[in-house]
């Protein structure tokens, strides 16, 4: 059977988890390994987007949204193109 618990966390803290168990004779003499997380969640949508033609390249700028306390590492920008294909 599945067991859990939900610990309160502070959005960007890093954490050390670790537990033991215990029945009606007692603890288990260990904890378990430690595990590490880190309280974060994916990006949000970048805000204030807008497009302008320069030549024949079409120039997107946007500013980052709320990065939910863990460094955005990669944006990808994709186009529909006459084919219907996001590209």
């Amino acid at each position: 059977m599945l067991q859990e618990i939900t610990i309160p966390t502070t959005p960007g803290e890093t954490y050390k988890i670790r537990y033991r168990v215990k029945n009606m004779l007692g603890f288990s003499e260990q904890f378990s390994p430690i595990v590490e997380i880190k309280s974060a969640k994916a990006p949000e949508t970048p805000l204030s987007i807008s497009t302008s033609i320069s030549g024949r390249n079409v120039l997107v700028q946007w500013v980052p949204a709320f990065d939910n306390y863990d460094e955005v590492t990669r944006y990808e920008v994709e186009f529909l193109a006459s084919d219907n294909s996001w590209r």
